[in-house]
């Protein structure tokens, strides 16, 4: 949709992402630059304010296929996976985005990545397998793996680089069952089942676990903070020492 809207072919995606990553960074680090891209040109820009964090922010990059994956690792660029990537598909993304940043000369000892995640919660597993089932039929049919969101230039075919989403996902709408969702894709369960799910996240070298409550329909507000709750009391308390709390530097008078 943003593509279309500024009549920008998505073929051009990658080589734009890489070219505003390189700005970013060159605004965040200099304090006077130049740029030179195939997609942007300016001559002497300053930013300011400066960041704090050093050398700057952290930066990720939302990766679906393997090919995007391994092309940010040879930078040492983190990624956060697409919702849909089994948990199989990250430990695979994991080991193959440390073995080519090592490669290139990056220092993996400790991974930084990122995952979307659904989550089903409940009381008793068979809470939680209730919740999961009309989830999963509100997830199954989503428009995330159908024609309507597919990467389809104007010319009706694929965007280039975008050939994995088409064999992975397009089309496969009724293979994604309950149990599909709940072993391979979800946080789902009781708050136990939930951690064990969350520290196996963590070994792959996922630290930022992004989760979402909005699969099933018509859930009522309470009923969404009554599943937080049970995530915050039952789940959060097993990784809370882990958290390194925020340093931020007093401004000068």
């Amino acid at each position: 949709i943003e593509f279309q809207g500024f009549n920008i072919p998505l073929s051009e995606a990658r080589e734009r992402t890489d070219e505003a990553i390189d700005i970013m960074r060159l605004a965040w680090t200099k304090d006077h630059f130049s740029y030179k891209g195939k997609w942007t040109q300016f001559e002497n820009l300053n930013v300011l304010p400066k960041p704090i964090q050093k050398p700057h922010p952290p930066i990720w990059t939302a990766s679906v296929s393997p090919e995007t994956i391994g092309h940010y690792a040879k930078k040492g660029i983190p990624f956060i996976t697409d919702p849909l990537a089994t948990f199989g598909r990250c430990k695979r993304a994991s080991d193959e985005w440390k073995r080519l940043a090592a490669e290139n000369g990056h220092d993996v000892s400790d991974p930084n990545f990122g995952t979307l995640r659904g989550l089903v919660i409940g009381e008793t597993h068979k809470e939680a397998w209730d919740i999961a089932e009309k989830a999963h039929m509100s997830q199954r049919d989503t428009n995330l793996i159908n024609l309507q969101s597919a990467p389809i230039e104007k010319t009706g075919e694929f965007a280039a680089g975008y050939y994995f989403w088409k064999d992975r996902y397009l089309g496969k709408n009724q293979e994604l069952t309950t149990e599909f969702f709940w072993e391979r894709m979800w946080l789902a369960g009781t708050p136990d089942r939930i951690v064990q799910t969350v520290k196996n996240l963590e070994e792959m070298g996922f630290r930022h676990i992004l989760f979402t409550l909005g699969h099933a329909p018509q859930v009522s507000m309470e009923e969404n903070k009554r599943r937080l709750k049970l995530f915050a009391e039952g789940v959060m308390p097993h990784f809370k020492k882990k958290a390194q709390p925020q340093v931020v530097a007093k401004a000068k008078k």
